[in-house]
């Protein structure tokens, strides 16, 4: 198992524990949503952004992390910024980190959060098959009573597992 995948699988086990163990009445709840740039599936051509809103509302998590997001493009509407319109329908923050140009616009992944970004950082990540898109990660730092932390959102299919350590060796004091 790479290291990029020990990180993975790490994720994956905080992130199923509070199911296992029961939630706490301080824990934070995380929601990772890959929106298909707000088209469902059974719906070509479909756009439908408040119904992802509602869905991200009616959970009321903490932390959204959202995949495969479009802002500003022809396929989506060159007036649509999904990542801003969803987390206004769930009276959430945002924040947007672009990928790859796409459409005169941008496609990429977000995060939103019930407490105020204070700053944002992206990372492009190196990519593990040649001619596939541009992969990011994006930290969203986050001022929660007087206490600093960060939340990021990563779309990670195809990269390197240096992804991890490119991570490691660009951190900094935000």
């Amino acid at each position: 198992m790479t290291t990029f995948s020990r990180v993975l699988f790490f994720i994956f086990l905080l992130t199923i524990s509070q199911d296992i163990f029961g939630q706490k009445k301080n824990a934070l709840t995380i929601l990772t949503y890959n929106i298909h740039h707000a088209n469902p599936p059974s719906k070509p051509g479909v756009i439908d952004v408040k119904a992802i809103g509602a869905v991200v509302r009616r959970e009321a998590p903490d932390f959204v992390a959202l995949q495969e997001v479009d802002v500003h493009t022809g396929r989506s509407g060159k007036t649509v910024d999904e990542a801003k319109d969803i987390a206004v329908d769930a009276g959430m923050n945002s924040c947007f980190a672009k990928a790859i140009d796409y459409d005169g616009g941008g496609y990429g992944i977000a995060i939103l959060s019930k407490y105020k970004i204070d700053s944002t950082h992206v990372i492009n990540l190196p990519s593990a098959i040649n001619g596939s898109e541009n992969r990011v990660l994006l930290l969203a730092f986050i001022n929660m009573g007087g206490q600093r932390t960060a939340d990021f959102c990563l779309y990670a299919y195809g990269c390197l597992p240096i992804g991890c350590q490119q991570v490691a060796s660009d951190r900094r004091d935000y």
